[in-house]
């Protein structure tokens, strides 16, 4: 009897055809998240940066990696049309050589130096955080609308799209990532403040396939972090020796208009802490009444499921991270 051939698991992945890119894309127009209607340049642009993507990908697998480390961003960055490479910055094309923090941040907590003359250029940075274990996904496939009063007033369908698109797409490249089964993988955000929110506190989204294996495997860190921090001066405790939800329930009365831990920036964004409240409480489905104690409850363990890599709106940090958890 002749024995079976040991196959070898390889994963495909795949960009998005045209069709689905433009579906996805009026989709998100229906919701008022674009800037506007489907144009060519667009998929383009967004096949392009998929080989490049895929490249990195294939580097990353290269290294022979027991843990990854995923930071969920929430959509490539906003480039007019027409524009040079030297006028844009995403992320894995190391020929887009615009200054980015969401490159630059990864690469300095991961212990590089932006001095380091043998690491200065896009390409050497890109290497050195395959190497780390370093990825990056994107919520959306293309630039969103980033302005608050627009993102605060239309939530949209998110369920649709966190479903269709994103929790599809990030299983597949994770599955591309480690077919063997052997690979551990950690997140952490790194979505604009509003984008970061949403993900993490919008209902529509909790009970979908996928979504509680991302959230329940969260980046640790070794340091107190912007959330501990923040509580331990709002409410005067040491978040070492206190159970911090209980406190925070017994004394919500102290900082109730204050609960969101996003630092107040220029008075164009959102700069009322009760504003951010009030977004969270539209993504959990809490009607304008009262807080009680058990919506604190609700509020804390949304905001709390994976650190934020931010120190404001569209501003990613190193070391300044919203609510990160110790090790």
């Amino acid at each position: 009897m002749k024995k079976k051939k040991t196959e070898t698991l390889k994963a495909e992945l795949n960009p998005l055809s045209k069709e689905q890119f433009e579906d996805l894309y009026n989709k998100a127009w229906e919701n008022g998240w674009v800037y506007g209607k489907f144009f060519q340049e667009l998929y383009y642009e967004y096949l392009v940066n998929w080989v490049y993507f895929i490249v990195y990908l294939d580097n990353l697998k290269t290294n022979n990696l027991e843990k990854v480390e995923i930071l969920i961003g929430e959509a490539p960055p906003y480039w007019k049309g027409n524009a040079k490479n030297n006028e844009k910055s995403y992320f894995y094309n190391p020929k887009q050589i615009k200054y980015s923090p969401w490159l630059d941040v990864p690469f300095i907590w991961k212990g590089g130096k932006l001095e380091d003359p043998k690491i200065n250029t896009k390409q050497k940075k890109l290497e050195f955080l395959a190497k780390k274990g370093i990825v990056l996904i994107d919520i959306f496939p293309f630039p969103i609308i980033q302005d608050p009063k627009v993102r605060t007033e239309i939530t949209g369908d998110y369920a649709y799209h966190i479903k269709n698109y994103f929790l599809k797409k990030y299983s597949e490249i994770i599955n591309y990532i480690n077919p063997t089964k052997k690979i551990t993988f950690t997140h952490g955000l790194v979505a604009t403040e509003l984008g970061a929110l949403q993900f993490l506190c919008d209902k529509s989204i909790f009970e979908l396939d996928g979504y509680s294996n991302i959230v329940k495997n969260k980046i640790q860190f070794q340091k107190f972090t912007i959330f501990e921090l923040w509580t331990h001066n709002m409410i005067g405790v040491d978040p070492k020796n206190t159970d911090m939800k209980k406190h925070l329930i017994d004394h919500y009365d102290t900082y109730k208009g204050d609960f969101i831990p996003i630092v107040k920036r220029s008075k164009d964004d959102i700069t009322d802490w009760s504003d951010k409240l009030k977004f969270v409480r539209k993504l959990l489905e809490h009607k304008e009444t009262t807080i009680d104690t058990t919506e604190i409850l609700e509020i804390f363990e949304c905001i709390t499921k994976l650190p934020i890599f931010m120190k404001g709106r569209n501003v990613v940090f190193s070391s300044k991270f919203i609510n990160g958890t110790t090790k």
